[in-house]
């Protein structure tokens, strides 16, 4: 990954303006799927999940849908459908994407507008579509990893489901999905970090 040096620096979503932080650790190796926090505003645990940060493979092959990978380490998140994009991010909850198979039947979350880190320069005009959300993918259970994303952040589907549920009961209003972070219609309601 594209070491930025971007840390959390640990402020509630509350002391800057914001009702939820999603926080997750990217590892240089994005084929290790991570713990990721859901905090309120106060950064007080919601919950725990599952996140995979990987984008398309690195090493030039393509694997029919969906790549479940084998240790690559993931394409750059500076490339176009690369690994997901790491800092701080201005995120919404959106209702769900017009193809669950591989977008999941729940509510996303999108990442909107970098605020630090390589999310910075990248979102929303060279990143663009970059999600929390799940899909419905052929054979796989909770003991395997999930696919390899076109550069979202992969959760299990009963992890995004709770997500969504949580999120709404913080007072989070979940929003008209407009497909896109270019020109967003909403003021964002959370942070991903």
């Amino acid at each position: 990954c594209a070491r930025d040096g971007y840390r959390d620096s640990g402020a509630s979503a509350g002391s800057l303006g914001y009702l939820y932080k999603i926080h997750i650790i990217a590892q240089q190796n994005r084929s290790i799927q991570q713990t990721g926090r859901l905090l309120d505003k106060d950064n007080k645990l919601v919950m725990t999940f599952t996140a995979r940060l990987h984008g398309i493979r690195s090493d030039g092959t393509e694997q029919p849908w969906p790549d479940y990978g084998d240790g690559d380490y993931g394409l750059s998140e500076f490339a176009g459908l690369g690994n997901s994009v790491t800092g701080l991010i201005e995120a919404d909850l959106n209702s769900p994407e017009d193809d669950p198979k591989s977008f999941g039947p729940y509510g996303v979350n999108r990442a909107v507008r970098g605020l630090q880190g390589n999310a910075k320069v990248l979102l929303p005009h060279l990143r663009d579509g970059i999600l929390v959300h799940t899909g419905e993918w052929p054979g796989w259970t909770e003991d395997k990893a999930m696919p390899n994303s076109l550069g979202c952040i992969h959760v299990w589907p009963a992890e995004v489901k709770r997500i969504e549920q949580e999120l709404l009961k913080l007072g989070v209003v979940e929003r008209k999905n407009p497909m896109t972070g270019k020109d967003y219609p909403y003021k964002p309601q959370g942070l991903l970090s």
